[in-house]
């Protein structure tokens, strides 16, 4: 919690939950105090207990023994439950023993599942699992010093009888567990993505989209599907789905939704004392070039890596596809955008309309004179999928930086057909990828040997075979009318804006 002290207000006036290094100060003469967040979460049991809210999170305790804290909220950021959870220390867990891999739900097929819906008027909804991880059976005998709050005699250890969070194993252990609930049900994972399930039941299209313990079920039937995970798992039905992974959905129409983070983005805003920070247009400084900080500025500047981390989710996950390039490298300018803009899906458009934007800048970076990679894909019109990257190696070439980000588009289009086939889209055409260098593309379609080209690696002619199949068919399309220049470029604010216009991103 964040309160102005003024000379209106004296230090000894403020309430003592708040901790005095959250206190922000202003030279600014103020009237009043504000609370800027809800609740602060405590950390400990000892912090919960202590708390104004400490009888809430005590129900929390009993109802879950567990210990810790969280908030959970809405898509308007209000809280609407305690959350503690007991928690194992994974960390004291023997490297090597109990590591095991276990897939989330990747946005993309969250995204194309939902245009799939919208396009045939389905159901919406969000379903939560609790105590998810607590489902899983373990195969190793794992024990458990007690956590404070629960009465076990001194000397006594807890054996555990069933995977909790904290766990290097907990959740593989409640994939495999929530894997066998879905083929019993005649539910199958699509190749193109282990958590995205699908029905296989004829007469009835069911798309259900897993992240940990989040759902998103899509069908003109969702109750079905409702009534058959509630007779095995504990699980709260959330109705229309509104909030998943700090994504706020809207849905304006039967064939529209809006993806927003103002929720997430005001949350970075609160943690860091940025909320009454000055917006900007575009994320970098047009043509702006990025350059390694010396040890000594990198030391002063020392951005937290957790500020970092949630930036880049921001940026590569979800909604924020204009932030990506200014999150390519650690001394990037973390510029933030705007947080009232949104994604529109729109299930209207024709969904045999897929196409593929792939763009390069050559040697754009100063330090090591490697080039930036994006790509944008859209599906039916709508923004589908996109990456900023540097490449691994550094480019001789305009034509080479090209073709190597052609390379990574035509890999995702591959992938794409997999996705498209599981989801039943009718897509009986070619991807129509568009590219702005006719050398680029000259490589890529035809089997000549060019002096200059002849020592890129032999991997990037897997190109000309994908051609050769018919699956793909690669167009020029001018710089100006580029859809993926802002992937690999700071561009100036009218520019900017034509291209999140066309990939309809809008402000609110």
């Amino acid at each position: 919690m964040y309160e102005f002290k003024t000379r209106h207000i004296a230090p000894k006036n403020i309430s003592s939950s708040i901790d005095p290094s959250h206190i922000l100060h202003t030279k600014r003469r103020a009237n009043l105090a504000m609370a800027l967040s809800a609740s602060d979460i405590p950390r400990t049991h000892r912090e919960a207990m202590l708390s104004s809210e400490a009888s809430s999170w005590t129900q929390a305790v009993e109802s879950e023994l567990k210990a810790m804290k969280d908030l959970k909220k809405d898509s308007e950021g209000v809280v609407v439950k305690f959350k503690a959870r007991l928690c194992a220390q994974g960390s004291q867990q023997k490297d090597g023993f109990g590591f095991t891999y276990a897939p989330t739900g990747r946005s993309t097929s969250l995204r194309a599942a939902l245009i799939v819906g919208l396009s045939r008027g389905y159901d919406i909804h969000q379903m939560d699992a609790k105590n998810a991880f607590l489902n899983g059976n373990l195969q190793e005998s794992i024990y458990l010093r007690p956590p404070p709050g629960l009465d076990v005699p001194k000397g006594y250890c807890l054996k555990l009888h069933k995977a909790i969070y904290g766990l290097k194993q907990a959740p593989r252990v409640w994939y495999a567990e929530l894997k066998l609930f879905f083929d019993s049900i005649r539910f199958r994972p699509s190749p193109a993505d282990p958590c995205l399930f699908i029905s296989q039941i004829p007469g009835w299209e069911c798309f259900v989209h897993v992240y940990v313990d989040d759902m998103i079920i899509i069908s003109h039937d969702v109750s079905r599907f409702k009534k058959m995970i509630s007779a095995r798992f504990r699980m709260e039905d959330l109705g229309e789905a509104h909030h998943i992974l700090g994504i706020k959905l809207t849905r304006t129409s039967k064939t529209k939704i809006l993806l927003n983070q103002e929720i997430y983005t005001q949350s970075i805003l609160n943690n860091y004392n940025m909320n009454y920070c000055r917006t900007t247009s575009t994320p970098m400084v047009a043509n702006s070039r990025l350059v390694k900080c010396s040890e000594e500025d990198h030391q002063a500047i020392n951005p937290p890596r957790h500020l970092i981390h949630r930036i880049t989710t921001l940026a590569t996950s979800r909604k924020a596809w204009d932030r990506s390039l200014a999150c390519g490298s650690p001394s990037s300018p973390l510029s933030s955008g705007n947080k009232h803009h949104g994604i529109v899906l729109d299930g209207s458009g024709d969904l045999n309309n897929v196409s593929v934007y792939t763009d390069a800048d050559f040697a754009n970076c100063v330090d090591d004179r490697r080039s930036y990679s994006g790509y944008v894909t859209l599906l039916g019109g709508n923004l589908l999928s996109w990456q900023s990257k540097k490449q691994q190696t550094v480019s001789t070439s305009t034509t080479e930086a090209e073709y190597r980000a052609l390379f990574e588009g035509v890999q995702e289009a591959v992938w794409l057909k997999y996705l498209f086939s599981s989801l039943s889209i009718p897509f009986n055409s070619k991807f129509e990828i568009f590219v702005d260098n006719q050398s680029a593309i000259a490589l890529a379609t035809n089997p000549i040997f060019q002096q200059q080209s002849k020592h890129i690696d032999i991997i990037y002619h897997w190109l000309r075979e994908v051609h050769n199949t018919g699956l793909i068919h690669i167009n020029y399309i001018s710089t100006q009318k580029m859809k993926a220049d802002m992937c690999t470029k700071a561009l100036a604010r009218q520019k900017h804006q034509q291209v999140i216009s066309n990939l309809k991103i809008i402000r609110q």
